[in-house]
């Protein structure tokens, strides 16, 4: 398991190395101040080693149970296995609608079909992250930005119900971009 700190101030360093040292399967990077989520994302993924990686970020919205369903698909033969969600019903109005275009502007834009309502918790081949790696250029890594580069691969989706509330601290509080598609 590999946690990336991307220069949190919060406390989860310390955390993060007690796990490290009472687990010798913990791994982690600590940067020394804040170089954005998808930087911590692509710093992960070169450091990955497995046949397998899982991409979840810390805050938990995303379900980690869903995990084992993720690796039972790509035993199946899957090579990209996003999870996705049903439905945004939770979500504000203005946030689905922007979510909404988002999407279908980007599929558009893009010209591949790029699956709506998915983020960055998802279950990537070796063998898509060995590409990905080799993409310089990269600088951000999700559902939608993966789509170009490993559109050659098999891919499926395993879906899920809402997401949890983002917590911080203990405090619930909304999303720093409301009109970001994830």
């Amino acid at each position: 398991m590999i946690f990336v700190d991307d220069g949190s101030q919060d406390g989860s360093p310390g955390l993060i190395r007690q796990l490290f040292e009472a687990d010798f399967r913990v791994c982690y990077l600590c940067f020394a101040r804040n170089f954005g989520h998808q930087i911590a994302v692509t710093a992960g993924l070169n450091f990955a080693r497995g046949e397998a990686i899982v991409i979840l970020d810390g805050d938990l919205q995303d379900p980690p149970e869903l995990i084992s369903q993720l690796v039972a698909q790509w035993q199946a033969g899957y090579q990209v296995v996003y999870a996705q969600r049903l439905h945004r019903r939770q979500e504000s109005r203005f946030k689905r609608w922007s979510a909404f275009i988002f999407y279908r502007l980007l599929r558009y834009l893009a010209n591949v079909d790029i699956p709506a309502d998915t983020g960055d918790f998802c279950l990537l081949d070796r063998q898509v992250v060995e590409i990905l790696n080799a993409m310089p250029e990269r600088k951000s890594l999700s559902g939608e930005d993966c789509e170009p580069g490993v559109g050659v691969f098999v891919k499926t989706a395993v879906t899920f119900y809402p997401r949890s509330p983002l917590c911080r601290q203990g405090q619930i509080y909304p999303e720093k971009i409301p009109g970001f598609g994830h």
